[in-house]
């Protein structure tokens, strides 16, 4: 899909620029939305695979269980 043509789909609320949003949320409370946010880049090679989402919210999850 053209990069332009999904700017025009996608909500204002959700084209944001993600680095700076980032960059607000360093506690690890966040890191779901973190995960979010780097799902929704516009560029796919930016994006996670599925395998990262997974180890990811694999981490996510144990730092919860132990804290």
């Amino acid at each position: 899909m053209n990069e332009d043509r999904l700017l025009d789909i996608l909500d204002d609320q959700v084209a944001v620029n993600t680095e700076n949003v980032e960059l607000l949320m360093e506690s690890p409370k966040y890191a779901p939305i973190k995960l979010a946010l780097k799902c929704l880049r516009m560029r796919g090679e930016e994006r996670p695979t599925l395998k990262e989402v997974i180890a990811e919210l694999q981490r996510i999850m144990n730092n919860a269980a132990t804290n």
